[in-house]
């Protein structure tokens, strides 16, 4: 069964969520498309990414993005599609589920840190 890894991106929109994330995403390879826009909810799709969390195997990471209107934040989901067309589950792998969380983690503190620069150079 997919599992799908999601983190709350509190005092963000999703504009700036989703253009750092693309800019992150980069870094890894790949190219990334928009699949789809529902009600304030994006998905994209990032294929050929060389993912170093699963040994640089190449994976296709579909994100999504939906508001989070009680936080005034974004809640940002991914799963991950490996080249045999099954997708990580975190149920058989907890040791690289925890790293795939971290990373998304590291994520969500590099929008922190990069929120902080822009502040203190107004």
């Amino acid at each position: 069964m997919a599992s799908s890894f999601t983190i709350n991106i509190i005092g963000y929109n999703e504009d700036f969520v989703m253009a750092e994330w693309q800019k992150y995403i980069t870094a890894f390879g790949g190219v990334t498309y928009l699949k789809a826009i529902n009600k304030g909810v994006i998905d994209m799709e990032s294929k050929d990414v060389v993912f170093p969390l699963l040994n640089n195997e190449k994976v296709t990471l579909h994100t999504r993005f939906s508001p989070n209107h009680t936080l005034t934040g974004v809640l940002l989901t991914v799963w991950i599609e490996k080249k045999d067309g099954n997708f990580f589950a975190s149920n058989t792998n907890k040791k690289e589920a925890k790293r795939i969380k971290d990373w998304l983690f590291e994520f969500q503190n590099k929008i922190r840190v990069l929120n902080k620069r822009i502040i203190y150079k107004e």
